[in-house]
Formats: structure tokens, sequence, C-alpha cells
């Protein structure tokens, strides 16, 4: 899903219309003390990492996911 939606969503709201899904996003305000996330433009969606990053390419994004963090025998690397 490519959007050219101008959609504004918070990353509560992006979860719960979106659950368990990798999003490439561009970040529209941030928390002013921690510097997180609080609202999100949604740019592309997908269910799988590498899918979201080629449909961006190299542009200024950030990636998200807004499934659970498995508990056990899986390592994540950023």
């Amino acid at each position: 899903m490519n959007t050219n939606e101008s959609e504004i969503f918070s990353l509560d709201e992006l979860a719960e219309k979106y659950p368990r899904q990798w999003f490439a996003v561009n970040v529209v305000e941030r928390d002013s003390e921690s510097g997180q996330p609080l609202k999100v433009k949604l740019l592309t969606k997908d269910v799988d990492l590498y899918s979201v990053r080629n449909k961006v390419g190299t542009n200024d994004f950030c990636t998200l996911y807004t499934g659970p963090i498995p508990e056990v025998n899986h390592v994540g690397m950023f």
C-alpha cells in the first residue's frame, strides 16, 4: 500500500487501525523531552519490513512495527 493520504496518526491510532504491521512514516511531532514520535504521517505499510524499505527507497523515513516484541528465540538488530 503506497499512500498519498495526508492522514496523521498517533502511534496508538496506527497500532489500533493496523495491528502487526511494519510502516514507513514521516515523523510530524515528537515528545519534547524524549524525542520519541507522537504523531506520524503514513508513507507505506506491509507485513514485511524489507517490502516497506523497498517501497520507499532511500528517502528520509522511520520504520515502525505495531505488533508485540517477541519474547523468546528472536533477536532484533537496528
